[in-house]
């Protein structure tokens, strides 16, 4: 049977500092579709997977040469909460992709895509893609699930790569709402996202900054320690080298 490469993760928890990064850009057309049907039959992710998610396999019409384990979901394995009603996803390609991306996101409960994003040009390093805030916000107590796909075989989609990845909005609880309004800095506010296991939120917290403030060496450096305390430590080293070399 010809099956579809797929790596599903667990608990999905994007890291918050995005501030030690490298100054990846983030290119691509954006096309929003707002509460469209999804594909039936979405997978099921398994509890327990390593960290990262990284398919295994290329099918269809990808390059030979296309490495797909160079693809990571940025993510902790026992975490998969977000905070925040429109939330912003990471991933990180070691290599730049030789083909073109797709961002998709998707309610599990309702079967119905959120938004989805194509990057015609991908990068390499973290990549990222918002929740637009015009579209309605996550459910509170709703499981989503959320995807990165190479679109390397357009006349057969089920071929084409992907990775997999699980997340729920959570509801703050008012002690830790207090907290962040009480914090100035927005380390510090990805900081309390962190202790909170929030990394989703805490890598966007610090993402604004960076993306404001590209070669803030506190900002990079913040990123990376950051991305150290999520588990991405290859992700990391890497991050710095492509800075050094730039």
């Amino acid at each position: 049977m010809f099956l579809r490469p797929v790596i599903q993760i667990s608990a999905v928890a994007i890291l918050a500092s995005l501030a030690s990064m490298i100054g990846t850009p983030i290119g691509g057309h954006l096309e929003t579709r707002s509460l469209a049907p999804a594909v039936a039959g979405l997978p099921t992710v398994k509890a327990g997977a390593p960290k990262g998610s990284r398919p295994a396999g290329v099918r269809g019409i990808c390059p030979a040469t296309l490495k797909l384990n160079e693809t990571t979901l940025l993510f902790q394995s026992q975490q998969g909460t977000v905070a925040s009603s429109h939330p912003t996803f990471f991933w990180h390609f070691a290599t730049v992709p030789p083909v073109p991306i797709r961002f998709r996101l998707e309610d599990m409960e309702a079967g119905e895509m959120v938004t989805e994003k194509i990057f015609p040009r991908p990068a390499a390093g973290i990549m990222a893609m918002a929740v637009p805030p015009g579209l309605p916000e996550l459910v509170p107590g709703r499981q989503y699930q959320w995807s990165v796909t190479l679109l390397c075989n357009p006349n057969s989609p089920d071929a084409n790569p992907i990775a997999l990845a699980q997340v729920e909005r959570i509801q703050p609880q008012p002690a830790l709402m207090q907290q962040l309004q009480s914090a100035v800095e927005a380390s510090d506010r990805a900081q309390i996202y962190a202790q909170n296991q929030l990394w989703y939120d805490a890598l966007a917290t610090l993402w604004v900054d960076h993306q404001q403030h590209p070669e803030n060496p506190t900002l990079q450096q913040a990123v990376l320690a950051l991305l150290q305390q999520m588990g991405q430590t290859e992700v990391a080293e890497q991050e710095q080298n492509r800075r050094s070399t730039n």
